[in-house]
């Protein structure tokens, strides 16, 4: 249930505006797109996986966690311990490991690291901009690696958060982007470079998905989760009937969504 309230509520709502922002070059505009399509994203495939994994287990099925809020990493290798644990897992097992991993000499890691993140930009897709994409994140992991970890060790945890969520979200913008000198001009605009600050489309988005956007951020939080323990601990059985009465609405409204085709296909079935 919670995998279909992800995509149908949360993701396609998001998608409104990441389509109609597409064309923006103001700061407020390039950053309302940004963030919506940072949070589609996750939303999007977080909710393919656990749907994905509760459909498994009608079948007898255990499928492992695919998505342990990554937007809470305070670090780029704990986000990717967080993200896609299937596919980090996998390159990790089959890939950096036979190369010899971190067992290996300096510039041997360096290689082996280079190696696994331009794969995984290409198995993302042909576009350039996924192997830019992949390039990013082995330069940023390198540098966590050898120069920054002691420097990140002593921002306190909140601001490594929010550090590394900002980072996430300069990466979504190649794959939201579809060109790398258009991903470049987005980030310009966004840094406030040769951009106006906002335009009447902007400001509508921004008035219209303020609260969407707020939501999302609490929502990628384990917050919902530990709110829904404590109301399973207070109130025992009543608790349990309550959240099923919420639960059931939710499910009408996404059927509500579903059957009104606003709707929209899983935007990671692209890569």
């Amino acid at each position: 249930m919670k995998g279909l309230v992800k995509k149908v509520v949360l993701a396609d709502s998001l998608a409104v505006f990441v389509s109609m922002l597409q064309d923006q070059t103001t700061f407020v505009g390039t950053w309302v797109l940004a963030l919506s399509y940072t949070f589609q994203l996750y939303f999007d495939f977080s909710g393919y996986s656990d749907m994905a994994i509760g459909i498994g287990r009608w079948f007898g099925f255990d499928i492992p966690k695919n998505f342990n809020h990554p937007y809470i990493a305070d670090s780029v290798q704990n986000f990717w311990r967080r993200w896609h644990i299937s596919l980090s897992t996998w390159f990790r097992d089959y890939v950096y490991i036979p190369l010899g991993g971190s067992r290996v000499d300096v510039p041997l890691i360096v290689r082996n690291i280079v190696i696994v993140w331009v794969l995984t930009g290409i198995w993302h897709g042909a576009n350039a901009t996924y192997i830019v994409w992949g390039v990013y994140y082995a330069l940023l992991l390198l540098g966590e690696r050898f120069f920054f970890k002691p420097v990140l060790a002593r921002i306190p945890r909140p601001v490594r958060i929010v550090l590394i969520f900002l980072i996430a979200n300069a990466g979504w913008v190649f794959f939201a982007a579809p060109s790398i000198s258009q991903a470049f001009v987005r980030l310009g605009c966004m840094s406030g470079i040769a951009s106006g600050f906002a335009d009447t489309q902007a400001l509508f988005a921004l008035g219209q998905a303020k609260w969407l956007l707020l939501f999302s951020m609490i929502a990628s939080t384990p917050a919902i989760d530990t709110v829904q323990n404590w109301i399973f601990a207070r109130f025992g059985r009543n608790g349990m009937v309550g959240l099923a009465g919420v639960y059931c609405v939710l499910f009408a409204a996404c059927i509500s969504l579903l059957v009104a085709s606003t709707s929209q296909t899983f935007l990671y079935a692209a890569f």
